[in-house]
């Protein structure tokens, strides 16, 4: 017994409960998970970030190829006839259409331009209007554009056209538009001359 009247043996815990504070095992254990958590972490965050990074900087080439398609897609919509390219036919760099007002108008892809904002070799989406002889610049920094116009039943006059657009984009990887238009129905429409 000892001096304050209880055994040592009263004293003592039940076995398997320590007494203790961590070991030293336990501490680098701990340690070692904690720091993979937060090297994981990281890794995400760095990620995400250059990912980010990456898509900010295809935004504004995407406004600038939304303006250029919308603009195209208006005046097919409103346009008369397709002429070109050939219903059923293989892709074509372009389309030619009658426009609402009777004019022939092309729309095309002019690669002997070379693009101010990109070092790649893309050329230039133009509108020429036959009658007046103008040709205006839509859409600089574009490495291709594709038109195809489905196969029609004999006697229908074409009213829809396939548009793809590459674009050149941030750190070398292209951007695709794609889209369908068709033409709105008129009621003056011009007739295929056979």
């Amino acid at each position: 017994m000892s001096s304050y009247g209880t055994s040592r043996r009263s004293r003592r815990q039940p076995r398997g409960v320590a007494t203790h504070g961590l070991t030293l095992v336990e501490i680098v254990v701990t340690a070692m998970l904690f720091s993979i958590l937060l090297v994981s972490a990281y890794q995400v965050w760095v990620g995400s970030t250059r990912h980010s990074a990456s898509l900010e900087a295809r935004v504004p080439i995407l406004q600038k190829a939304q303006i250029g398609l919308t603009s195209i897609t208006r005046e097919i919509q409103s346009s008369r006839r397709l002429l070109y390219p050939a219903p059923g036919g293989t892709d074509q760099t372009g389309v030619g259409l009658i426009n609402g007002q009777g004019q022939f108008v092309m729309f095309g892809l002019d690669r002997s331009r070379q693009s101010t904002q990109t070092a790649q070799p893309s050329g230039s989406v133009y509108r020429f209007d036959w009658e007046s002889g103008s040709r205006k610049t839509i859409l600089e920094g574009v490495l291709d554009l594709r038109c195809q116009v489905p196969v029609v039943p004999s006697g229908r006059d074409p009213d829809l056209v396939h548009v793809t657009l590459k674009l050149s984009g941030a750190g070398g990887r292209p951007v695709f538009l794609v889209t369908s238009v068709r033409l709105r129905p008129l009621d003056i429409r011009c007739p295929i001359d056979r």
